[in-house]
C-alpha cells in the first residue's frame, strides 16, 4: 500500500538500564525547553524541505549508527524514499509542533517527547499523521537531537538510548488520517 512509504518517511523525523531520573523543576526546565522547541522547528522544517543534511544533524547519533549504518547511509535511505514519494505523487505540505512533554533527567542526559503533525497531498486527497519524537540533549538542554518514536516500544528505544528514563512517557501511536479530494 503506498501511504505506507509515507508513514514511513514520517516515521523516519518528523534500553534494559535503569538510571536515577527527574524531573526538572518548572524553573529550571525554562531554556531546555525553550531549545527544545526551537529545535524541533529546526527538524520539522528540514524535513518538510527535504534538507538531510540539517536532518542528518538533528537525528540522534546512536539512532544514525545502529539503525541507518552510518550518516551518508541515512541521507541516501532519505533521498530513496523521498523519491519514491515523488514516483507516487505525494507532496509535503507541511507540519506543526504540537507540543513537548514534560523533560526528565536521566544520568547525564535530559528527555523528553515532541509531538507533530505532518501534512500531505496524495493522490485523490491528502494525509494528516500525529508523529512523535524522543528528544535527547546531554549539554543540558543547550542542544537537542531526536528519534523517530512511530511504532517503536520501550524496550526499541532502549537498545538505541540505553539510559532511557522510565519516567518519561512513550506516547502511543496514532493512525495517519486519510483526507479524501
Amino acid at each position: 500500500m503506498p501511504y505506507r512509504i509515507v508513514i514511513l518517511f514520517i516515521v523516519l523525523f518528523v534500553f534494559p538500564a535503569l538510571v536515577f531520573s527527574q524531573t526538572l523543576s518548572d524553573e529550571d526546565a525554562k531554556e531546555p525547553a525553550k531549545n527544545l522547541k526551537l529545535a524541533a522547528a529546526k527538524m520539522l522544517k528540514a524535513y518538510t524541505s527535504r534538507d538531510y543534511e540539517t536532518s542528518a544533524d538533528l537525528i540522534h547519533p546512536n539512532a544514525v549508527q545502529l539503525l541507518f549504518g552510518g550518516r551518508e547511509r541515512l541521507i541516501a535511505a532519505l533521498e530513496l524514499t523521498a523519491h519514491k514519494l515523488d514516483s507516487q505523487n505525494y507532496v509535503m505540505v507541511g507540519g506543526a509542533i504540537q507540543g513537548i512533554s514534560r523533560i526528565v533527567r536521566s544520568g547525564n542526559e535530559l528527555q523528553a517527547t515532541v509531538t507533530q503533525s505532518v501534512r500531505a497531498r496524495i493522490p485523490n486527497g491528502g494525509i494528516n499523521s500525529i508523529t512523535s519524537l524522543l528528544a535527547i540533549s546531554t549539554d543540558n538542554g543547550l542542544t537537542w537531537t531526536f528519534i523517530g518514536i512511530g511504532s517503536r516500544k520501550r524496550e526499541d528505544l532502549q537498545k538505541v538510548i540505553p539510559g532511557l528514563s522510565a519516567d518519561l512517557e512513550i506516547p502511543e501511536p496514532i493512525r495517519p488520517t486519510i483526507i479524501p479530494d
